[in-house]
């Protein structure tokens, strides 16, 4: 009987497990076709197409800093997110160094937050071009959602943003 629900909790545990590392398909546009799948972030790496293969690593997120390839290493640091929500270059804190800036579901360009300045839009698991919301202003479809850092790394790896 104890075997039994051993095996049964130990079922649940690796079920949930296997649920955490499900990986965030993204599409192009707000197409949800399978042969539309230009990549996919798992686990905070972003990688090319559908193969699971560390060696098609773009880039890599550790939540804070967006790295160069599926390495983890200071010297591969891309960008860094700061306190302020403004994403800088590299491992620098100079305004002249910030790519964007994030505030709630927006993306703008650099160091503002001025409507002229909106880059993108992030809402459920599309990401808009400037203000809109509609489905055909959608640049990127992403299932299920990711967080803003990895928003922006996908953003960075398709040219969006640079």
């Amino acid at each position: 009987m104890t075997r039994s629900i051993g095996l049964f909790l130990l079922f649940l545990l690796l079920a949930a497990l296997a649920r955490a590392q499900q990986p965030s398909f993204i599409y192009e546009g707000n197409s949800t076709d399978p042969s539309r799948i230009v990549g996919h972030v798992w686990n905070g790496v972003l990688i090319e197409g559908e193969f699971t293969d560390m060696a098609y690593a773009i880039m890599t997120t550790d939540g804070v800093r967006i790295y160069d390839g599926s390495s983890t290493s200071p010297f591969d640091v891309l960008y860094t997110l700061r306190e302020d929500m403004k994403v800088y270059r590299g491992d620098s804190r100079f305004l002249s160094d910030v790519m964007c800036t994030i505030r709630g579901p927006h993306i703008y360009y650099g160091d503002s937050e001025n409507s002229l300045d909106l880059a993108f839009t992030y809402k459920g698991s599309h990401i808009y071009d400037g203000q809109g919301t509609a489905i055909f202003d959608a640049v990127v479809t992403v299932l299920p959602s990711v967080s803003m850092l990895e928003a922006v790394m996908i953003l960075v790896a398709a040219e969006y943003l640079y």
